[in-house]
């Protein structure tokens, strides 16, 4: 997904594009180049058709969509777009945002954005915990002033969640697909 401002940008977005995409056509995945225009409007219902339109032609398959062109405007906008996508799809998509001019990027799964966003005060203290390296049982009781039934509990629910993994009798991480949102 790019944003259109004018041809000159446009054209680098689109040189970017065809690098990119001649990589993932080498690799099997299917890519294409959508445009956004500050001249139809507001991004946000822009944003939502193309999210639609990839859902629907992708009915059973994950969703990355790479932001080019203006990629703060565009996260915005896309992030907006997909509150308003159903639970069931909303787990599909995944947002790539690249640095502009360094050599950065984050990956977020909304799906697991949206679950963090709507953890009660102790999940996510519990989430930092664990991320500061209170990992095991007994630490994480020492430091959330929690009782153990309660503890347990909020541990299984954040595994049921897909935002922790159990390591060991009584040790926990961090899934891999949240480390950068915590």
């Amino acid at each position: 997904v790019g944003l259109y401002t004018d041809p000159p940008t446009w054209q680098r977005i689109e040189q970017t594009y065809h690098i990119l995409s001649t990589y993932l056509k080498s690799q099997g995945i299917e890519a294409s180049l959508e445009k956004l225009s500050i001249e139809k409007g507001s991004l946000i219902p822009q944003a939502r058709s193309i999210i639609e339109t990839v859902l629907a032609d992708h009915p059973r398959t994950p969703i990355e969509l790479y932001l080019t062109g203006g990629p703060r405007i565009l996260l915005a906008s896309f992030y907006t777009a997909t509150l308003t996508i159903p639970d069931e799809n909303i787990e599909r998509i995944r947002i790539t945002v690249y640095g502009e001019g360094f050599p950065a990027s984050i990956t977020v799964e909304i799906g697991r954005l949206l679950i963090l966003a709507r953890l009660d005060e102790k999940s996510r203290e519990i989430l930092e915990l664990i991320r500061d390296g209170y990992n095991r049982i007994e630490s994480l009781l020492t430091r959330s002033n929690l009782p153990r039934s309660t503890l347990y509990k909020k541990l299984k629910d954040l595994e049921n969640l897909g935002l922790i993994i159990k390591t060991g009798k009584g040790e926990y991480r961090i899934h891999p697909a949240i480390e950068q949102l915590i």
